[in-house]
């Protein structure tokens, strides 16, 4: 098969169709042996963007475009093929393409399997049926079973991916983010410092929003700053003021059960000291109190906190 993907690619990214009069919506015999294929696999949250990219600029529209889905235990396995309705560099207006993309694994099998060329599971057309109009791609398996071993059946083949979708930066995937539960057999394994060599292009942007319920509370806003919120919603750590002892509270004392990472404590009376995964840290009422991150750049850390006062008030020093 003559892979033209780059100029695929191009086009989904900045053509934009004009003046097209239409064409055949490919069959499924056709849709299988396209003069050209792309292969994408990652992230769920732009796959419908994308899918809308290729059906609109490339394919001129819906009205020309076949949209494939798997159906059974998982709808992750989609196809995308048409007659082009423009021309690119060295793939001329009406050849047939076929874009498939997959979002079973997300960001995962947006690049694993590029770092170590392993061939994954996309949607096989020729497992396909159709009968009184409708296309029927049945995939057996479900997520929680054979996801992280690629052991789908049914209309899916192995095949290599050439464009891969994630949500973070590959560089991001290290740590408790590393797909470590991937079945190296299926999918190959990767040092974090291979996920982050990996060059990458923004293709897209989330947006992302913080809610608070203020039903039973007294208070009548939240001081949060901008920046403070980004952090929040990044997971950029910020250290705490020196010389600041932190809050205390009034009402009562206060647990936390270390779930993930370390987390440095400053607890008045008592040496600075670091709490791991599976700690738990008690500080009396009335005791100043400050925990801050406690652990290497580029990792995370999360405790939760537990009190007998739902609406506890933390007691500062003024300014």
């Amino acid at each position: 098969m003559n892979r033209k993907y780059p100029m695929i690619v191009a086009a989904v990214a900045a053509a934009v169709a004009s003046g097209y009069a239409g064409a055949a919506v490919p069959t499924l015999a056709q849709a299988n042996a396209p003069a050209a294929s792309l292969v994408i696999a990652g992230s769920s949250a732009a796959q419908a963007g994308v899918t809308q990219a290729i059906t609109n600029d490339l394919c001129g529209g819906a009205a020309n475009t076949l949209n494939l889905k798997s159906s059974g235990g998982s709808g992750n396995f989609l196809a995308t093929s048409c007659f082009t309705a423009i021309a690119i560099p060295n793939l001329a207006a009406n050849t047939l393409v076929t874009v498939y993309y997959r979002t079973e694994g997300g960001s995962v099998v947006g690049a694993l399997p590029i770092v170590t060329n392993k061939q994954i599971k996309r949607l096989n057309i020729a497992g396909c049926t159709t009968s009184g109009g409708t296309n029927t791609c049945t995939v057996n398996g479900v997520t929680s079973q054979t996801g992280t071993t690629d052991a789908w059946t049914g209309a899916v083949v192995a095949d290599t991916v050439q464009l891969g979708v994630t949500d973070v930066e590959p560089a991001l995937l290290i740590a408790n983010d590393f797909p470590s539960n991937y079945s190296a057999a299926a999918f190959g394994t990767a040092t974090p410092a291979q996920m982050k060599a990996l060059p990458t292009v923004r293709l897209y942007d989330q947006v992302f929003g913080l809610v608070v319920n203020k039903s039973g509370q007294t208070f009548s806003q939240v001081n949060l700053s901008r920046e403070s919120a980004a952090n929040i919603i990044l997971g950029n750590y910020q250290a705490p003021q020196p010389g600041s002892k932190g809050h205390y509270h009034e009402e009562g004392s206060e647990f936390w059960l270390i779930m993930l990472g370390k987390i440095r404590y400053n607890i008045e009376g008592l040496q600075e000291f670091e709490a791991e995964e599976g700690d738990v840290v008690y500080v009396p009422r009335q005791t100043w109190h400050l925990a801050s991150f406690g652990g290497q750049e580029g990792l995370r850390s999360c405790r939760l906190a537990m009190n007998g006062f739902p609406y506890q008030a933390h007691m500062f020093e003024q300014d």
